[in-house]
């Protein structure tokens, strides 16, 4: 199986500045490292962030990168397209809903950088939807969508989200609040 790592932002109130991000690299059921930054509260600076957490120690390893949506620490949101661009690693953004793209492209308006935003919002193309343990949604940048949708369904073991982001939750949230809460 391949390895893939999953990415997931912690807990954060609106008075903070920054939000933990955690990766969780996996080969199947087994989890083979973790990765941590931390990124601006509704700032714009996870895509580069998480690339060069994936262009690290285990980049070599890694085959395909999984993220829980692709907004983080509030507004703060992974173009997919530029991570696909920045690292040369096919990358898939899974949803429990599907997005509200029109939306987050008004909410895009309120900030100076609007644009970048909005070109962020609009990454990864089609929206696609997937039965794997319940009804999931995704978008992907660098892979086939089919072939997106088999890696999700290998890596969805104990949720419909694939287990690297549901574990990568897990360690954020536990790091953040002091204990994990809720699911991604």
């Amino acid at each position: 199986m391949e390895r893939v790592m999953g990415f997931d932002d912690g807990a954060f109130t609106r008075e903070d500045k920054e939000a933990i991000l955690v990766g969780v690299l996996m080969e199947g059921a087994r989890v083979e490292g973790v990765v941590s930054s931390f990124i601006s509260v509704d700032g714009m600076d996870v895509t580069e962030k998480m690339a060069s957490l994936v262009r690290g120690r285990f980049y070599p390893q890694i085959r395909a990168v999984f993220t829980s949506a692709k907004t983080f620490a509030g507004f703060n949101i992974l173009n997919l397209d530029e991570f696909y661009d920045l690292t040369g690693v096919p990358v898939i953004s899974v949803y429990r809903w599907p997005p509200k793209v029109e939306e987050m492209l008004r909410l895009c308006e309120r900030f100076p950088d609007g644009e970048a935003r909005k070109k962020a919002v609009l990454s990864g193309g089609e929206v696609h939807s997937l039965e794997t343990r319940g009804k999931i949604y995704f978008q992907s940048a660098g892979v086939d969508p089919r072939d997106a949708a088999k890696l999700i369904k290998a890596y969805s073991i104990h949720s419909a989200l694939p287990e690297p982001v549901r574990l990568a939750h897990i360690i954020a949230s536990g790091v953040s609040r002091g204990e994990s809460k809720g699911r991604p």
